[in-house]
C-alpha cells in the first residue's frame, strides 16, 4: 500500500493504480471494529494557524483535505479520511480537513 511506504519512508511501490476495490476488505470484523471506534479529534483553526500550518511543523506526512458540507462527495468521502486517521493516526501522519463553508 502506498501511504505505508510513504509512512515507512520508502518508495512507493505502484505510483499509480486503478482505483477499485476497498483497501480495509482485508481487515478482520473485530479489527475493523477497533479501527472504527477510535476517536477523531477536531481543532477549529483561524487563517493564520492553518498558514502555519503549511509550514508542517511535526515533520509527519500531511494530508489535507478541503471539503464542504453542502457537496455530496465531500460528504462521501470524509469516512473515508477518519478511517485513515483512526488506522494511520498514531504513525507519522497527520490528517487536516478544512472546510470551505
Amino acid at each position: 500500500m502506498a501511504i505505508e511506504a510513504i509512512l515507512k519512508g520508502r518508495p512507493v511501490p505502484a505510483p499509480k493504480t486503478p482505483s477499485v476495490g476497498c483497501s480495509t476488505k482485508w481487515l478482520y470484523k473485530e479489527e475493523l471494529a477497533e479501527i472504527e471506534s477510535k476517536p477523531i479529534q477536531l481543532q477549529p483553526a483561524n487563517a493564520e494557524e492553518l498558514k502555519a500550518q503549511r509550514k508542517n511543523p511535526t515533520g509527519k506526512l500531511l494530508l489535507v483535505n478541503f471539503w464542504a458540507m453542502w457537496y455530496g462527495p465531500c460528504q462521501q468521502e470524509m469516512p473515508d479520511f477518519q478511517t485513515i486517521y483512526r488506522m494511520y493516526g498514531h504513525r507519522a501522519l497527520e490528517v487536516v480537513t478544512v472546510s470551505i463553508n
